[in-house]
């Protein structure tokens, strides 16, 4: 019996050490937000003076491909599904405050450059809402908001996204919020009796169009490895 509890430590520790050795699969992490250049925190406040009280998207898909997952779909001309990175929602999302409900959790992928992000927006939010903004602007207020059933688009990285084994890597998404109504023009839009400017498919809908047309060009992602909240080798002035 005196050799039992040695022999006992030597067998767990070997187990520890195999355990340590295994490669743990890549991991991202996901966060989106609004900004501004007057507001880098939450996008409340646009360079042209719009005052937001309320960004909110409905996202029911985000995906993550390699080049070469990109062009097997060219080849086969279909998705492939299991080769997929993806947060499949879906997600009402706050970017103002920077959360979603539910939260985007984890997504396990295996280590390699990704570069592209693939987005899908739908009508989840309250009032089957794909987009729902509110803000004031020079003494009035507005809401945009749109039921666009089909809202996608894909952003290219030119550098792509290095994603490595054994540890979460922090992926953010930001919306520039003066990007996005940087060729919207208010002016001449129509209040409803409340006094209230809704702008949506029935309402004011040249300045939706606008506003829809602007998102892709609105939107970035990337690395954000120092959780500064900004995109890692963005600069400040970008």
């Amino acid at each position: 019996m005196k050799n039992a509890i040695p022999f006992f430590f030597c067998a767990l520790f070997s187990v520890l050490a195999a355990c340590n050795d295994d490669t743990l699969p890549a991991g991202i992490v996901l966060e989106m937000k609004a900004v501004t250049t007057q507001s880098a925190v939450n996008g409340r406040q646009s360079a042209s003076g719009l005052e937001f009280t309320k960004i909110m998207v409905g996202l029911t898909k985000l995906e993550f491909e390699t080049e070469e997952e990109n062009e097997e779909e060219d080849k086969r001309g279909e998705e492939d599904f299991q080769e997929e990175v993806e947060f499949k929602g879906p997600f009402k999302v706050d970017l103002i405050s920077g959360t979603s409900a539910p939260e985007f959790g984890q997504a396990l992928t295996d280590p390699g450059i990704y570069d592209e992000i693939e987005f899908k927006f739908g009508p989840v939010l309250e009032g089957g809402k794909t987009i729902d903004i509110a803000f004031s602007f020079e003494g009035k207020q507005y809401e945009i908001s749109s039921k666009a059933e089909k809202l996608e688009f894909e952003l290219e990285q030119t550098e792509g996204l290095k994603i490595d084994e054994n540890i979460l890597t922090t992926i953010l998404v930001l919306i520039d919020m003066d990007v996005l109504f940087e060729n919207v023009n208010l002016a001449g839009a129509v209040a409803d009796s409340d006094g209230v400017i809704r702008i949506n498919e029935a309402s004011n809908a040249i300045i939706l169009e606008a506003l829809l047309a602007s998102f892709e060009d609105s939107c970035d992602g990337g690395k954000d490895d120092d959780k500064d909240d900004r995109i890692d080798g963005k600069d400040d002035d970008d």
